[in-house]
């Protein structure tokens, strides 16, 4: 049997979303994943959006930005923020 692999693709430009690649792949690694980190380099990006409000709309505001600035977008993805956790039960869109 073939074991998953994972990619973790993130832009950080203080540090911290690099770090949340990073745990995400030690939690992917801690179930088995072949999982992978990997920095967004020249025109190409990745959307990660957690928010409390219209996920899919935000992502579509950051996608309409991104391409009329000429970048690449790889993938998308939001889930609720910790707040929006406590008034809306969801799980991630995207």
């Amino acid at each position: 049997m073939k074991s998953a692999l994972a990619r973790a693709i993130y832009w950080s430009k203080t540090g911290n979303t690099e770090k949340v690649a990073f745990a995400i792949k030690e939690g992917l690694e801690k179930a088995g994943v072949n999982a992978r980190t990997t920095p967004v380099t020249g025109k190409q990006t990745a959307c990660f959006s957690s928010c409390m409000r219209d996920a899919k709309k935000t992502l579509a505001t950051m996608q309409e930005i991104l391409n009329k600035k000429g970048y690449l977008i790889v993938n998308c993805y939001s889930c609720y923020g910790e707040m929006a956790s406590l008034v809306k039960r969801g799980h991630p869109t995207g």
